[in-house]
């Protein structure tokens, strides 16, 4: 069996090459103790890991190695005669349960670097003795290595070998993380530019400073930082109100700020002062038709009075500047898009209308437009088109051009997104549509500005549909695309453990999460438990939260919501302290798993990002990375308490209320790293001693809380 190392409990450094020895202990145990020590001679004793002996009980050993397989940069499968293993007349390796077929399949699923090593004479399997998981095996080109008095040149060649494919894991790694830290220090820039430009216009502004604003207003757009667009976009409109790209722009913060009919009052004064050969007035008449598609789209009831009267419009709305000029492509998918979800539906709308002719119409348009005019929406554009022709070929081909690249925005994808979900429905379309979307998903939260709310029902969607197929996620994303799935999908899986706290027959009042008493200090070890905000949740209902015996707890991306009643709060501490309550429930949790607690905190490092899932400002399950940078902590090694026994983190994450009391989880692993606390826009303290104020949020590390509770 694999991954174990002397350095498991240490934090994980990027940086470091990590090499991962799967072996089966009574085939091949004596000559992988020997490869160990010559790959720990050579890369050192943090990146070589073997045996799995020290799984934290209770933890399916299963999720266990995709942890670790993760993490790695190359797994080395070493084979000799007794490989296949034999208990009780059967092979062991045809057991989907034996951990050595557990390792060798995540690490072939993990697409990294897999290396057959060849021991004491074996030959490579046969494909046809190898369960069907792992049969793409006998296509890794392996080496022999021999325990006799070749086993130094073998190895010699091994590592050589290996340094290459080191070599170019660390060049990715600090691609990825060079293109992390341009977006980060890009948007931060973005911010500073952005106040620096408020305070001028506050003052006596001149044309300089609001030209450069509204440019600033459009590169919030395409960031989508959209409530800091939404300031910038109301100071412009104060000083030149009647500039139209930038009333089109206030419209368009409207609509994400869940205001459609206010934005649907602009853009039609908009569109009755403009003349109609203006460009604007096309722009402004699309959007006025994602008004519409928006409230079609929310309406529960998709085929009453208004709903399709909405749906009427927004056709309506696209065809005419689409039928006036071809070249107005953004209007003829949205078209096609519309006209195809009316008629599964079985609605009579534009019954004249043939969406695949107008998908064609619209495929020649964008085909038709010279590489030098083509900007940032052709590919998008271009892969919706493609769909209306149901040509799912070149959908990802098209999509992987915008979506794959290390330096992709976050703004396109999340449009394509949104359409290809809410207009499309695109997840019901089979295996091939859902695997899209949810490639689509993956991509976009492991992105900065990437943010993503769901619905439990979506939630539970997910979770549900079959994997898409390794060759369909390299299509879309790349070579990297079916570890960001799994990535991805491991943040699906931990959502089912987060849940909504609220007055009993009241709203939602916050969020908390499952732990095992164990991995928090409790005394009952294998006791499931909820932890919260003490001010949400509290005996005297102090702090804005409310008594134990007001509050119901909803599972809510669980298969069978149910509200759970508290029997007690078994531990808490106030909010000067450490904010947090564990909460006994008076039924017990059956089919949810508690949340795995990280051992340490990451290092504060420009790419650090930490995610979150909670419900903000009271809504569905939202996956929160829009600029989730990591920014300080009171941990180890450098970490300075100003409280005692309290150690504090703070970062950047776009949280409301609804937030409190949700996990903070590192970015490789969805670990919890901390219970969030508190947001602030502006005037957090600095931690660590350092010198003036943020705009930031503070949660508190989970390790701090565990010790506090171990400590009575």
């Amino acid at each position: 069996m694999a991954i174990f190392s002397t350095r498991a409990s240490r934090r994980f450094n990027p940086q470091v090459p990590r090499i991962t020895i799967s072996y089966r202990r009574d085939d091949s145990a004596a000559i992988t103790g020997r490869i160990f020590d010559r790959l720990v001679a050579r890369y050192g004793t943090g990146s070589v890991f073997r045996d799995i002996d020290n799984i934290p009980l209770g933890e399916d050993f299963r999720e266990y190695i995709n942890r670790m397989i993760a993490q790695t940069d190359i797994t080395l499968v070493v084979v000799g005669k007794r490989w296949f293993g034999a208990r009780r007349g059967r092979r062991r390796i045809d057991d989907p349960e034996d951990p050595v077929r557990v390792e060798v399949e995540t690490a072939l699923r993990a697409g990294t670097a897999v290396v057959p090593v060849l021991v004491e004479g074996s030959g490579m399997p046969n494909r046809d003795q190898l369960p069907d998981s792992l049969k793409d095996l006998v296509y890794r080109n392996g080496l022999d290595v021999d325990s006799g008095r070749d086993f130094d040149q073998h190895i010699d060649r091994l590592i050589r070998s290996i340094d290459p494919i080191l070599a170019q894991r660390a060049d990715e790694k600090q691609e990825r993380t060079e293109a992390a830290r341009r977006n980060r220090n890009n948007l931060d820039e973005l911010r500073a530019r952005v106040e620096d430009t408020l305070r001028k216009l506050s003052s006596i502004a001149d044309d300089e400073n609001l030209t450069t604003a509204k440019g600033l207003v459009e590169e919030l757009r395409n960031r989508r930082d959209y409530p800091t667009m939404g300031r910038l976009v109301e100071a412009v409109s104060r000083i030149d109100p009647r500039d139209p790209k930038n009333r089109r722009f206030y419209a368009q913060y409207l609509i994400e700020d869940g205001k459609a009919t206010a934005a649907a009052d602009v853009l039609m004064a908009l569109t009755r002062r403009l003349p109609k050969d203006n460009p604007e007035h096309a722009e402004a008449t699309g959007l006025l038709g994602r008004v519409y598609k928006q409230i079609f789209l929310d309406a529960g009831d998709k085929t009453n009075v208004g709903a399709r009267e909405a749906l009427k419009q927004a056709i309506e709305t696209y065809r005419k500047p689409f039928e006036t000029s071809h070249a107005n492509t953004w209007h003829g998918v949205n078209l096609i898009a519309l006209v195809s979800r009316a008629r599964r539906l079985g609605l009579r709308v534009a019954s004249d209308l043939v969406p695949t002719a107008v998908a064609k119409t619209v495929v020649a348009a964008l085909e038709a437009t010279p590489e030098s005019a083509r900007d940032e929406w052709y590919l998008p554009t271009l892969a919706e088109a493609q769909l209306g022709l149901g040509d799912y070929d070149a959908v990802e081909r098209t999509i992987r051009q915008y979506a794959a690249a290390d330096d992709a925005w976050p703004f396109p994808i999340a449009s394509t997104l949104r359409q290809f979900t809410q207009v499309w429905d695109l997840e019901s379309e089979g295996d091939r549509g859902a695997g899209i979307v949810a490639a689509l998903r993956a991509r976009l939260l492991s992105l900065p500005g990437g943010n993503i709310e769901m619905t439990p029902d979506e939630v539970r969607q997910a979770r549900a549909e079959a994997a898409p197929s390794e060759g369909q996620l390299e299509a879309i994303l790349g070579q990297h695309g079916a570890r960001t799935y799994r990535w991805w999908k491991q943040g699906l899986d931990r959502a089912l453990s987060v849940a909504a706290i609220r007055e009993r027959l009241g709203d939602r009042i916050g969020s908390g999460f499952l732990v095992r008493g164990a991995d928090i200090g409790f005394e009952r070890r294998n006791e499931l438990l909820v932890m919260t905000n003490f001010h949400v949740v509290n005996e005297a209902g102090a702090n804005e939260g409310i008594p134990p015996d007001r509050a119901e707890i909803v599972f809510e991306a669980d298969d069978e919501p149910r509200p759970y009643l508290v029997d007690r709060i078994v531990w808490s501490s106030p909010p000067h302290l450490h904010d947090a309550t564990l909460l006994r429930l008076q039924d017990p949790i059956t089919g949810i798993e508690p949340l795995p607690i990280a051992r340490g905190l990451p290092v504060v490092e420009p790419s650090a990002v930490v995610y979150i899932i909670g419900h903000p400002g009271g809504r569905d399950l939202a996956f929160s990375c829009q600029d989730n940078e990591l920014l300080d902590h009171e941990g180890p090694p450098g970490g300075k308490r100003r409280i005692q026994g309290v150690s504090r983190v703070h970062y950047r994450a776009p949280t409301e209320g609804g937030s409190s009391g949700s996990p903070v989880f590192n970015a490789d692993l969805w670990e919890v790293i901390a219970l969030h606390h508190k947001g602030g826009k502006t005037g957090l303290q600095k931690l660590n001693d350092k010198p003036g104020s943020y705009a930031a949020n503070e949660g508190i590390s989970i390790q701090s809380i565990r010790d506090a509770v171990k400590g009575e």
